[in-house]
């Protein structure tokens, strides 16, 4: 014989408490929500980290309030933001979120598309300055050969001028590599700045907010993972060293030929 046991009917005051439990939940959440837009406030840069989008005001004020709904309204997010809030610059980690996911040009783009186009000229200003050096060359074999001093003048301030803009291409060749991210130079001040202000990277939580920073303009899947992140940083990390290290002046560095571009 089967017995059936019949369904529990939660009692009035079971009812009423979890509806309470629900109610106070959203209204934490909204409040939270709340918070994050309502505290954030454009932080200092140069330019100024809101001026690095091409985005206009508006787009920015609805991102930044999809992005405090999309933190408060996901526990594990909430958990992420809270962890940070209390040590951390949020308005920056707010910007900087922003800038990272941002679906467009932002001011790193333009920046390097200048480099490069310095690059290209300073190619053309070296071609001629190795003419200028073989005319020098010419002059003095067949004008001046009893000057001596001029001589040793010339040639030793036009090979400082070759130095310099072989130095100086080298600098520009840098600069304008699109060898990583431009966006990640973003990645880079995230992880400097929870590491300063945390002790520690603190990955779980930045990969957990640069998500939610995804989803604020629409991503529903979007593909974010600790390695990656990780990776990503290291290499922006390897390549900004070189950018800051001040070139070798006491030799000039190797000429690359045209079809190869200079290592870096």
């Amino acid at each position: 014989m089967i017995t059936i046991e019949p369904f529990a009917v939660p009692s009035t005051s079971e009812v009423f408490c979890v509806k309470q439990r629900r109610a106070g939940t959203f209204d934490n959440g909204r409040q939270l929500a709340k918070e994050i837009f309502s505290g954030y406030s454009p932080t200092e840069g140069c330019p100024p980290f809101e001026k690095h989008s091409v985005g206009d005001e508006e787009s920015k004020t609805v991102w930044r309030r999809a992005f405090s709904r999309v933190v408060a309204d996901n526990r594990d997010r909430t958990a992420a933001w809270n962890r940070l809030k209390g040590r951390c610059n949020t308005s920056l980690l707010i910007e900087l979120f922003y800038l990272f996911t941002y679906r467009g040009e932002v001011i790193g783009d333009r920046t390097t598309e200048e480099y490069r186009l310095l690059k290209r000229r300073l190619d053309k200003i070296i071609s001629l300055h190795k003419k200028m050096d073989r005319d020098l060359q010419r002059v003095m074999h067949n004008h001046w050969q009893g000057m001596a001093h001029f001589d040793t003048y010339l040639r030793t301030h036009l090979k400082l001028l070759g130095q310099g803009l072989l130095l100086a291409r080298e600098r520009a060749t840098l600069w304008g590599s699109r060898k990583t991210n431009v966006k990640d130079w973003y990645l880079y001040l995230i992880s400097e700045h929870v590491g300063e202000a945390t002790g520690s990277l603190n990955l779980p939580d930045v990969v957990t907010l640069l998500e939610a920073a995804s989803v604020a303009y629409g991503d529903e899947r979007p593909l974010f993972n600790e390695a990656m992140i990780k990776q990503r940083i290291q290499r922006y990390r390897k390549r900004f060293t070189k950018l800051l290290t001040p070139p070798n002046l006491s030799s000039p560095p190797a000429q690359p030929r045209d079809d190869e571009d200079i290592p870096f």
